[in-house]
């Protein structure tokens, strides 16, 4: 007995502090690094998504289709209504070209107000009205980012949905559940379409703050006649097309085509002052009818246009 007391057997009974602060440590790092890797394999997959949503299904397989229809069309009228022959300062050719431009406007719509108040119509400009059912759209989706980015995306949706030379596209096969949102908006139901994150796609018509479709003549004024220092259109009348329709360049014409824009996991909104959508985030899927996209993982991604 007297042995046993001077000899007791020491028994480890757990870890010590430190040994538990490095094991948590390093269940800490696999856990982030587990995280991070799964992380990154879904936003690539989302991306993906988007660019697919965007450039292939939207873009080629239904957005330019319709966009070439319209121009197809546009080109075979050859009766303007006076007051667009006097917006061109009587040139027939440049009456051309602004008729196929605000056929364009007027088939392409990115808000509720375009389609109800239809100016071009209304001011005399086109003697034909808008396409779309005015009275069965609300006056707007809101005021706010959201719901103004919404209302270009339920306006995008519209233009898809609607019938072009004796076809329409089926909306319901051609997106899933989870690249379409219904809301009801004075007891109407609203559809618009999203990205894979749940974020509106946004529809810009006349996206003339993107350099790369500055720099490009427009096939739809190879002559430049809507480039005043060129071909001698006047300033006031000109100025007046701006108003109604898109920027125009004194020196040079702009080869514009629409963009739909996926603004990834980031967020949006429309810059009044200068006209400009900013995505504060990831513009993942640009697209551009002309037949060239990019996919941008810069932030603060800035287009601008109507």
């Amino acid at each position: 007995m007297a042995a046993s007391r001077n000899n007791p057997t020491t028994v480890r009974r757990g870890f010590t502090l430190i040994e538990l602060l490095v094991t948590i440590g390093i269940m800490g790092v696999l856990i982030a690094l587990t995280v991070t890797v799964g992380a990154n394999v879904m936003s690539g997959r989302m991306e993906r998504a988007a660019e697919d949503l965007v450039v292939n299904r939207i873009g080629k397989s239904m957005l330019m289709p319709q966009w070439k229809s319209v121009i197809e069309d546009a080109r075979k009228t050859r009766q303007f209504t006076p007051k667009l022959l006097a917006l061109a300062d009587n040139d027939r050719e440049r009456a051309q070209v602004i008729y196929i431009k605000f056929r364009l406007q007027q088939e392409f719509p990115v808000s509720f107000a375009e389609v109800k108040q239809d100016p071009l119509y209304q001011q005399g400009y086109i003697d034909r009205p808008t396409p779309y059912p005015a009275d069965r759209l609300p006056d707007t989706f809101g005021v706010d980012e959201e719901s103004r980015l919404k209302e270009s995306s339920a306006c995008l949706y519209m233009i898809l949905s609607r019938s072009r030379r004796g076809s329409a596209s089926d909306m319901d096969s051609a997106f899933g559940s989870g690249e379409t949102a219904r809301v009801l908006i004075a007891n109407e139901p609203v559809y618009y379409l999203v990205d894979p994150w749940g974020s509106p796609l946004a529809f810009v018509r006349w996206p003339t703050g993107v350099p790369a479709l500055q720099d490009r003549p427009d096939p739809l004024d190879p002559r430049k006649k809507l480039v005043p220092n060129v071909s001698g259109w006047s300033t006031a009348n000109a100025n007046v097309f701006a108003d109604l329709c898109h920027a125009i360049d004194p020196d040079k014409s702009f080869n514009l085509y629409p963009i739909v824009v996926s603004c990834g996991r980031g967020a949006a909104k429309i810059d009044d002052r200068k006209n400009k959508l900013i995505s504060q985030g990831l513009a993942l899927s640009l697209f551009d009818l002309s037949g060239d996209y990019t996919t941008s993982g810069a932030r603060d991604n800035i287009m601008s246009g109507n």
